[in-house]
């Protein structure tokens, strides 16, 4: 019966204002990143590596547990994948680019989110969640 109760009390205490009045720095932030789809071939391009992505922005606490990703559209990527340089698509230039042939018109006018994706964005709450079932499994058991 613990194990709920602070899970509840850290849930509250990581979305209050607890940092501010104790002067506990809680790490979270924002991180976006790049995930390379396909490379690409565009005439004139300076840079030798351009390729076609998608842009997710994560939301972080503690440096590792997701506690949400949002999906910002294509882009175009340049250099190494884990360097994540780039600029987003708008529709415009997406549409510009399927028309000159640099982009396949048969990609969805938005992209998906992968199964990595997901798990790594909520990360947080796929823990609680195991934590909770583990605590609620091991109170059944020893009751």
């Amino acid at each position: 019966m613990r194990l709920p109760i602070l899970v509840c009390v850290l849930i509250l205490g990581l979305f209050s204002q607890a940092e501010a009045r104790i002067k506990i720095p809680i790490p979270w932030g924002t991180d976006q990143e790049i995930h390379k789809i396909q490379p690409l071939i565009i005439p004139d391009a300076e840079d030798d590596s351009p390729y076609l992505g998608y842009v997710t922005e994560t939301t972080y606490v503690l440096w590792i547990f997701g506690l949400s990703i949002e999906n910002q559209g294509y882009a175009i990527g340049e250099g190494l994948e884990s360097e994540n340089r780039g600029s987003l698509l708008n529709a415009e230039l997406l549409s510009q680019f399927q028309t000159e042939g640099i982009i396949p018109n048969t990609i969805p006018s938005s992209p998906s989110l992968s199964f990595l994706d997901i798990l790594k964005g909520y990360s947080f709450w796929w823990t609680l969640l195991l934590l909770v079932g583990l605590g609620v499994w091991i109170g059944r058991k020893h009751a």
